[in-house]
């Protein structure tokens, strides 16, 4: 309808007549779709050009509460990862810091990115690369961010913190090692796919009082459930933190372990 309408778009077409758009196309979408959010108008957004449009966008930044903003980040940061745009990046995190702070920034605005990120690439609207592209940056970011926390003599609680083996995707396991150290706890960071025999030797040199992993692969529920009663047999002493999908196994057989669903189940528990 905005096609034909307000003659807003004019993507290309396949010999089946199917639509392809392009990149700036999208990127003009996006910018009708935030601005159509906040009030505007289709028709009158229709007549602007590209560099009004962008110029409008942006401005709302400055305006909008830290909710509404945090989507339009997002939406940012989208634009950075599809055109493989450090810089753009680099300028967004850094406003979302001087808004947010930059604990706020990894839950408010980072991390719903991520899954937003999720659920691009399994539905193929973005490359392998991109997500590579924008994790590694993310990456460098909570490592600094962590490392910033420096090593205090003192803390109130040690956790320690590994994936399982074959699991290879440790950004959320990073956030969760840069709030743990925020909140003023000693962090000891094994990261992805660690050989289970390493944890128990680990635990007990570290004097761990709480372990987090994280299970994101897809796996048979079988191995699951030996995995976590492994962990409730040599860790009894130890408060255990399992972030995994809902569904993925049946915690009631686990009343031992905390399991997490999302970054705030985490935070209530640091």
């Amino acid at each position: 309808m905005w096609e034909k309408r307000y003659n807003l778009l004019h993507p290309e077409r396949t010999g089946s007549n199917i639509r392809k758009y392009k990149d700036h196309q999208l990127r003009k979408l996006i910018n009708v779709a935030t601005l159509l959010d906040q009030g505007g108008k289709i028709s009158q957004i229709a007549g602007l050009d590209t560099g009004e449009m962008e110029k409008r966008t942006k401005a709302l930044s400055e305006t909008l509460s830290a909710s509404e903003a945090s989507l339009l980040y997002i939406e940012e940061l989208v634009r950075s990862m599809k055109e493989m745009d450090e810089n753009r990046f680099e300028r967004v995190f850094s406003k979302c810091v001087l808004r947010y702070g930059l604990e706020d920034t990894f839950v408010e605005v980072i991390y719903p990115f991520l899954s937003r990120v999720g659920i691009m690439w399994c539905s193929d609207e973005i490359l392998p690369a991109h997500e590579h592209f924008i994790t590694s940056l993310i990456k460098q970011k909570l490592f600094t961010a962590a490392d910033g926390r420096g090593h205090s003599e003192e803390f109130d609680s040690t956790w320690l913190l590994a994936m399982p083996h074959g699991e290879y995707h440790e950004i959320g396991l990073l956030l969760g090692h840069y709030l743990i150290r925020n909140n003023d706890h000693r962090s000891i960071y094994l990261g992805q796919d660690v050989p289970y025999m390493n944890l128990k030797p680990t635990a007990e040199l570290s004097g761990a009082t709480h372990f987090l992993t994280l299970i994101i692969k897809r796996r048979e529920p079988e191995w699951i459930t030996m995995y976590l009663k492994e962990l409730e047999r040599d860790f009894p002493n130890v408060e255990l933190f399992v972030a995994i999908k809902e569904g993925m196994v049946d915690e009631r057989q686990h009343p031992s372990i905390n399991f997490l669903h999302d970054i705030n189940q985490l935070m209530r528990h640091i």
